[in-house]
């Protein structure tokens, strides 16, 4: 199945240092981004968010494939492409995640990710626990969803 990623889900791995793990996305299905999520982060390269640009070259270098999309917002480009493709969708968003699962579609944020890396063996569980709570340090998700994904107490 075809993955389609938001900007948030970019920036989320970008701030743990960890865009490599795309790497491990349907790899051998398409990574799609609608036209506007490039805009979005070379706004943020000419910002000079050094993100931006790691992600940037994380794409490329992944081969993403870039699709224009006739929509109002990005987050209707991110849906529509999603339904089109018939495509999981990836963001740190939790109301498009909210939107996209209402539609029929599969939706995933970063932890959801790191979790199926962990169940693929991909991760070991020290290296999940450690990048679940960079997650939650740099704000990316919550303490109580910190500890839902560790099966802690809080």
């Amino acid at each position: 199945m075809a993955s389609v990623l938001d900007t948030s889900f970019l920036i989320a791995l970008a701030k743990i240092g960890k865009l490599e793990l795309l790497e491990h996305l349907s790899a051998r299905q398409a990574k799609l981004v609608p036209e506007g999520v490039r805009e979005e982060l070379q706004v943020g390269r000419r910002k000079g968010y050094r993100e931006a640009t790691q992600i940037l070259d994380t794409l490329d270098r992944l081969k993403v494939q870039t699709r224009k999309i006739q929509a109002p917002t990005v987050d209707d480009a991110l849906l529509a492409l999603a339904r089109t493709e018939k495509a999981e969708l990836f963001s740190n968003d939790g109301e498009l995640r909210e939107h996209a699962r209402a539609a029929g579609l599969a939706a995933f944020g970063p932890e959801d990710f790191l979790f199926l890396l962990l169940c693929q063996e991909v991760l070991d569980i020290e290296e999940y626990r450690r990048l679940i709570g960079a997650l939650q340090r740099q704000g990316l998700i919550g303490r109580e969803r910190m500890a839902q994904y560790l099966d802690l107490n809080i």
